[in-house]
């Protein structure tokens, strides 16, 4: 299947727009918002449907002008020829109309049967490419990389990685193996407690007296334990603490001894130091005075022959002058050519434009008069000859359209009264659904309902009577031994109740038998129709349907009436159409010959008054030129002849042209300029020499006085003796100082311990400790028990006290029995929904996975330049393999990598089907690729447009150099 045309009614930006003549493979160019993604989204729309108009995802783009909704795409199709698939603004998602080669129209259904039954997320998951589907890639966990790339394998995308991620969520939030929080594992643990609460209240056998008399046994000897085992540990802190400061006591004791030892050292403050100080002054002042005394010979015979040429010091203004003025001197000599180019080509503009008017060359100009009268009569006439030709178009257009209209309409008339019911079958309709047969069957329901009610009634009667002659009976029974009147009273009331009920028994007996009758006479008239309701139902509704049509076909009568009047009115406007392009004709003949010009220009009018103003501006143009030149010329001269007299008094052999002459004069006075800085500054150099060897003299005397007082000071003779008595000073410094600090990390000490009395320190051993700790760990392993067992007491004694009956116990268990049941069934259905979906994707692994993979293989290799060489599956995951053999999964490798394994997966996909060859459409996917993979890409991309046409969308230039000129199309 091929994409020809694209033809666009109104879409977004887009009015009444066509892209023909698409190629193979056509690359659409176009800076950000030109229409790229508009006309993708038309593609789209025309082939699935406009978007609902309540979705908000996706955009409509419904023309703001109102242009008219929709357009039509022009398909190759193998077997079919040239169709053509329109959708215009009607229904939800629009009216189409698929139009075949042979003439054949057809609907939605048509439309299906061409795309081979593929729906539209297929489409963009299969035949689409844009970043958004690499994007989405990045967001992937390493984790599920490899069975995102599976999924994509089988359909393209990850929608099947998608269905089953969320089975097995919906799934674990009902129950998971080894979880807790689920619901079915949270009834599991619920079940299991109330079980053990069932059981135990089988089993109390205890007395609850004996229960709390232990419980607090074992309460006092958990306080005994914890008691003995807070007085080991506080034992144990306090040697540790002990034991961490017996090195700093014996630290202390030594550093006592060596100060006493040692005694008092007199020493000046930091005298090491400085003495370091002064002796590297002095060395370094008579090194400096060393280099000095050279740099100072160096100097003097530097200055011998250095004085600058008089000549360029004394005419230093005027050189310098001359050489600024280069720029000035250049700018005129290029303006100078430039003027001369400009007249040459003013001369040869001029000539042709004569010669494109069918001018003479010598035809005077300014015989041409343009005033604003002129221009305004020369932009009516464009202007109106525009429109004119605009309404042409449309006219011709709004005929075409009203005709097929017309004729569409036409051919659903014929269609719609071909539908309509014949005669005689209408007749019988309408005799059928005139029957009544409902009205008979509620009155028939009716009776039925009475004859009940008096049957009802008949027997509650018998039922009252039965009851008071059983009441009189016993009465006359219980009374018969006292008195036999007191038997006759009894049985009176009955008697009595007897002859009321005779007359009201014969008149519900009348009333019996007129509802019977009734009925009898309902059934003989419902008797023939008994069966035919559905018969009489079905009548109604073709009757129904059959008026509907005749309503729609006198509407599209009425239609039809309409385009035909419309059609009348367009072919009118046709006709006065030609009358006023005559006399926009006979308008410009007349233009013409004001301007001198042949009246078959006439069609060129607005070319033609725009060569003449053109023709005037250029011999204004010549005319300016010619002045400036001269202007030129004559400052050149006179700046030629004063550099020469300049260049001559200096000597005669100077000048040569003028800017060879400036810059020869301008080296040669920087060289004398040069000289003489150089010279004031040997002679400035000097001078700061000598001023550096009297401060240095200075330096040295100073530091030699400091160093003897310093040697004063310490009471010492020489350097010797000082470094000695130095030495030792700061030995009892250190001491002095690491006492300080060993006094100071002792405080904690002192407040427990008076220091100066202790004399033998001792020190606990690992031993001594591991004793306490090893007494320590017995307790509280007793400890331990202990408070297992008064657990365990509470809990006997809270059940005995909270707890409810067995009986009780045994309904709870099974209510939560019951709810985990139907739990479960919840479950199921998504377990075994996940089951089904993987069974699908196992067959699939095994059918039809291993001829995508070796497609998507090849494409991997050729992507990589041979880097990679296999696409393998792994369990429910893909695996790659390296050239070197060493096999890799997605999430190892790197970005652009896992980029070009999913471009090469989705290429596979779109080439499994073969009875599916539809176009690739590919929106800027491949931006972040580097100039090699892009080039491994494009020889891809070539090998694919073998077996699909593609359409490649970039708004990025440098692109543009992979393709050649004739596959590019610009959005402008």
């Amino acid at each position: 299947m091929r994409l020809k045309e694209i033809r666009i009614y109104g879409y977004g930006k887009f009015e009444d727009y066509a892209l023909t003549n698409i190629r193979p493979f056509q690359v659409i160019y176009g800076e950000n918002e030109a229409g790229k993604s508009t006309i993708l989204s038309f593609i789209q729309s025309v082939l699935f449907g406009f978007p609902p108009v309540r979705q908000t995802n996706e955009c409509r783009y419904e023309p703001k002008t109102g242009a008219k909704y929709g357009g039509a795409l022009v398909l190759e199709v193998p077997g079919k020829g040239e169709v053509r698939i329109e959708r215009i603004r009607g229904k939800s998602q629009g009216d189409v109309t698929v139009l075949f080669e042979d003439g054949t129209r057809g609907g939605e259904e048509a439309l299906a049967e061409l795309l081979s039954g593929i729906d539209k997320p297929l489409f963009q998951s299969v035949y689409f490419f844009n970043i958004h589907h690499l994007e989405n890639m990045h967001k992937i966990s390493g984790d599920d990389l490899g069975r995102f790339l599976f999924s994509t394998g089988a359909v393209g995308s990850d929608r099947i990685l998608e269905a089953e991620k969320f089975l097995e969520r919906e799934a674990e939030k009902w129950f998971k193996p080894s979880g807790k929080k689920p619901l079915i594992n949270e009834r599991i643990i619920d079940l299991q407690g109330t079980e053990e609460k069932l059981k135990e209240a089988k089993g109390f056998v205890q007395s609850y007296q004996t229960l709390c008399r232990r419980r607090e046994e074992t309460g006092e000897k958990i306080r005994r334990l914890r008691d003995e085992m807070m007085k080991i540990e506080e034992e144990r802190l306090k040697k540790k603490e002990w034991n961490s400061f017996v090195p700093l006591l014996r630290e202390r004791k030594e550093l006592k001894e060596n100060l006493r030892e040692i005694g008092e050292v007199p020493f000046p403050e930091d005298g090491l130091s400085r003495l370091e100080r002064l002796e590297v002054r002095l060395k370094a002042a008579e090194g400096q005075a060393e280099r000095l005394r050279e740099r100072m010979d160096r100097v003097r015979s530097e200055l011998e022959g250095m004085e600058p040429d008089p000549f360029f010091l004394e005419h230093e203004a005027q050189i310098v002058y001359v050489y600024e003025s280069l720029p000035v001197y250049r700018q005129l000599a290029e303006r100078e050519r430039e003027l001369k180019f400009q007249l040459d080509g003013l001369d040869r503009e001029e000539e042709g434009l004569l010669e494109g008017l069918h001018l003479p060359k010598d035809f005077p100009v300014s015989r041409w008069q343009i005033d604003l009268a002129l221009k305004k009569r020369v932009e009516t006439y464009t202007q109106r000859r525009h429109f004119l030709q605009m309404k042409k178009r449309e006219l011709e257009q709004k005929r075409e359209d009203l005709a097929d209209k017309r004729d569409e309409k036409r051919l659903l008339i014929d269609r719609l009264k071909q539908r309509q019911l014949p005669a005689d079958r209408k007749r019988e309709l309408e005799r059928w659904a005139g029957e009544e047969t409902p009205f008979l069957e509620r009155e028939y329901r009716w009776t039925e309902e009475q004859l009940n009610r008096l049957k009802n009634k008949k027997r509650t009667r018998n039922f009252q009577l039965a009851a008071v002659l059983s009441l009189s009976a016993l009465a006359a029974l219980l009374f018969a031994g006292k008195n036999p009147w007191y038997s006759a009273f009894a049985i009176l009331p009955a008697l009595i109740l007897l002859l009321l009920a005779l007359p009201e028994g014969k008149r519900d007996l009348s009333e019996r038998r007129r509802w019977e009758k009734r009925k009898a006479e309902l059934e003989a008239r419902l008797g023939g129709f008994r069966g035919n309701e559905e018969r009489i139902l079905q009548a109604k509704e073709a009757l129904e349907r059959e008026k509907e049509l005749e309503q729609q076909i006198q509407r599209e009568e009425i239609r039809l009436e309409q385009l035909e009047n419309q059609l009348l009115e367009t072919e009118e406007s046709l006709l006065q159409w030609k009358r006023e392009m005559e006399e926009n004709w006979q308008e410009g003949k007349a233009i013409m010959k004001a301007l001198y010009l042949p009246e078959h220009l006439a069609g060129h009018l607005t070319e033609a008054f725009r060569t003449v103003e053109r023709l005037k501006e250029i011999r204004a143009q010549k005319d300016r030129f010619a002045d400036e030149l001269g202007e030129v010329r004559g400052r050149l001269e006179q700046m030629e002849a004063e550099l020469k007299t300049l260049a001559e008094k200096g000597s005669p052999l100077f000048y040569r042209d003028y800017v060879g002459t400036a810059v020869s004069l301008r080296q040669a006075l920087n060289r004398e300029l040069e000289k003489r800085r150089e010279y004031a500054e040997k002679r400035r150099k000097l001078a700061e020499l000598a001023e550096q060897m009297e401060d240095l003299a200075k330096e040295k005397e100073a530091a030699e006085k400091e160093r003897s007082a310093l040697f004063r000071e310490a009471g010492t003779e020489g350097k010797e003796d000082f470094i000695r008595r130095g030495k030792l000073a700061e030995t009892r410094k250190k001491w002095e100082e690491r006492l300080k600090d060993i006094e100071s990390r002792l405080e904690p000490l002192k407040a427990a311990e008076d220091l100066e009395r202790i004399h033998d320190i001792p020190y606990y051993s690992e031993a001594f400790f591991a004793g306490l700790e090893e007494k320590r760990d017995g307790l509280k392993r007793e400890l331990e028990q202990l408070e297992k067992e008064r657990a365990a007491l509470d809990h006997q004694i809270g059940v005995i006290e909270n707890g409810g009956t067995f009986h009780e116990r045994l309904a709870e268990f099974h209510q939560k029995k019951y709810l985990l049941r139907e739990d479960v069934k919840k479950w199921a259905v998504y377990r075994v929904a996940a089951d089904l979906l993987q069974a699908a994707m196992k067959r699939f692994k095994e059918e039809n996975l291993p001829e995508v993979l070796r497609a998507a293989s090849r494409n991997f290799s050729i992507l990589t330049g041979g880097k990679y060489t296999q696409i393998f599956p792994d369990g429910d995951q893909l695996a790659v393999l390296r050239a070197d053999g060493i096999p890799f999964f997605p999430h190892e490798l790197s970005q652009a990598t896992k980029e070009q394994l999913f471009i090469a997966i989705r290429f596979a996909v779109s080439d499994w089907n073969r009875s599916r060859r539809i176009p690739l459409f590919i929106d800027d996917s491949f931006v972040h690729f580097d100039e090699n993979r892009l080039n491994h890409l494009m020889g891809l991309l070539r090998e694919m447009e073998k077996r699909h046409q593609i359409l490649f969308f970039t708004c990025h230039k440098h692109l543009l150099s992979f393709f050649e000129k004739e596959k590019i199309f610009h959005l402008k």
